[in-house]
Formats: C-alpha cells, sequence, structure tokens
C-alpha cells in the first residue's frame, strides 16, 4: 500500500508534510512550486527574492524514538478531536438559537466562537497532514476547516508552506501576524475578526472570479492555480448555501453575528 506521502505526491499537493522542502544551496530548486531562498553565494532565484542570510534556529534535543511516537498518525484520534470540535459548535449554537432574546444568548454565542475559532489550529494541522493516517479523511476535514476559517484551503496551504519556507523575513512571509510598528487600533478590533473575515472572502471572491491576488502567483505553482480557482468557487457556492438557508429561515442575521465572533485569522491580508 503506498503511503501518504507518495499518495500526496501523486495528487500534486506539498508533501505529507504540507511543507515544501528548502531548497538546496549547491542545487537547482526543489520540485515543490514553492519558491526557495535564494543562494548565499549565487544569484537570486528565479522568484526575484534577494539573497537572505539563513538564521540560527533552535533545534529541541528530542530523541528520534521519541520525535517518531509523537509524529505518529491515527484515524480514529483525528475523528475524535473533530468530532468533539463539531459537537461543541453545534450545541452551543442550538443553546444560543433556542434561547435568543434571554440573557443565555450571549454566554452560548461566547462559547460558540471560542470553540468556532478552533477551526485555524485545525486549518493549520491538516494543512501538515498530521490529524489523519488516511489522506482523504485529512483533506474532507481539511476543506471544513477552511470554509469555517474563511479561507480557501488549497492556497492557503501553499501560502503556509512559503511561512515554513520564509519564516519572519519582511515583506516575504506571507503569514506575519503584526506588521512593525504595530497598529494598535487594529489589533485592538481584531478582537472580533471582522476586517480579517471580509479581506478573506474578498481574496476567495477574487480569486473565484480568476483574478489571481499576487501572493497567489507568487507561491502557487502554475499547475495548481487552477485547482484555487475552482476550490474557491466551491468556496462560494458553499457561503451563498448558507446565506440562502439563513434567509429562508429568517436567521440571516444571526449566521452572521456568530461567524463575525469566531472567525479566526492567521496571516497575511495582502492581495
Amino acid at each position: 500500500m503506498a503511503s501518504p506521502r507518495s499518495r500526496a505526491s501523486r495528487s500534486g499537493l506539498p508533501e505529507a508534510s504540507g511543507i515544501a522542502p528548502r531548497a538546496s544551496r549547491s542545487g537547482p530548486p526543489e520540485a515543490s512550486g514553492i519558491a526557495p531562498r535564494a543562494s548565499r553565494s549565487g544569484p537570486p532565484e528565479a522568484s526575484g527574492i534577494a539573497p537572505l542570510a539563513e538564521p540560527d534556529w533552535y533545534r529541541v534535543p528530542v530523541d528520534r524514538k521519541v520525535l517518531k511516537g509523537l509524529q505518529r498518525r491515527t484515524n480514529r484520534h483525528g475523528l475524535a478531536w473533530f468530532g468533539a470540535y463539531v459537537g461543541l459548535c453545534g450545541l452551543f449554537a442550538g443553546l444560543a438559537v433556542a434561547g435568543f432574546g434571554t440573557a443565555w444568548t450571549v454566554a452560548s454565542f461566547l462559547a460558540f466562537a471560542t470553540v468556532y475559532c478552533f477551526s485555524e489550529p485545525i486549518l493549520h494541522e491538516t494543512h501538515h497532514r498530521t490529524p489523519f493516517r488516511t489522506l482523504w479523511l485529512n483533506e474532507t476535514v481539511h476543506y471544513i476547516a477552511g470554509l469555517a476559517a474563511f479561507k480557501e484551503p488549497i492556497r492557503d496551504r501553499w501560502l503556509h508552506a512559503a511561512h515554513h519556507t520564509y519564516t519572519m523575513y519582511p515583506a516575504i512571509d506571507p503569514e506575519i501576524d503584526v506588521e512593525r510598528p504595530p497598529n494598535f487600533l487594529w489589533l485592538c478590533l481584531d478582537v472580533v475578526r471582522i476586517r480579517f473575515a471580509v479581506i478573506q472572502l474578498g481574496l476567495t471572491l477574487r480569486n473565484a472570479v480568476g483574478s489571481i491576488d499576487r501572493y497567489t502567483a507568487r507561491f502557487v505553482p502554475a499547475s495548481e492555480v487552477r485547482k484555487v480557482v475552482w476550490s474557491a468557487r466551491a468556496c462560494v457556492a458553499c457561503y451563498l448555501a448558507v446565506v440562502a438557508l439563513a434567509a429562508g429561515l429568517g436567521s440571516w442575521w444571526r449566521w452572521s453575528w456568530c461567524s463575525a465572533a469566531g472567525s479566526p485569522e492567521r496571516g497575511s491580508t495582502a492581495t
């Protein structure tokens, strides 16, 4: 039976870790589709990124056998955790709707938003393909988490791979949360994530109509861009279906409040 790594490679997605390999300093870039760091001694790579000095990253001293055990994946644990997430979201959303107009609604919405925002770490882990041993389970949850986080998941996976390649390099790392100097007004407003939700939805809409944003053009391989476009269209279709259902039930404004309160975000908002 083929390993998840080999199956991922055949699908054209990043390797089973979800992170594209760095380029060799003495050889050509890896066939990952992610622009590698430029060689220290050679000319800049085709990405147009100037040569960068490699930081002396700290490595946690973990025994290889222990590390292998920690990295072991099982469907049972992944389904248990994801089931708990969905169950709690459903529970608190139900309590919020059932008690609407009472003091319990506020507490229920806060509880719902607190649980809902964990779609972001779920999306992150499924980027790396760590929660499930079976690839299709990981990719299914990956897409659900992307929808919940208002992020098109294929594009976001490639941008996350670029983040690991160019970690904390200004103007290159696509997932720097706070630029320097920080805007404290935006930081306060971002507690409810409305700005981020609007920006991410705008990026998804833009890619859905074929107007590729600059980070997609920079970090997503040309062979994968069409997948991003169709995935963005699927996301938009899902959002429209939810809005139509909420409008039909007369509860669209409750859904908007829940989504805005719980919408998580990490990473760049650049277009």
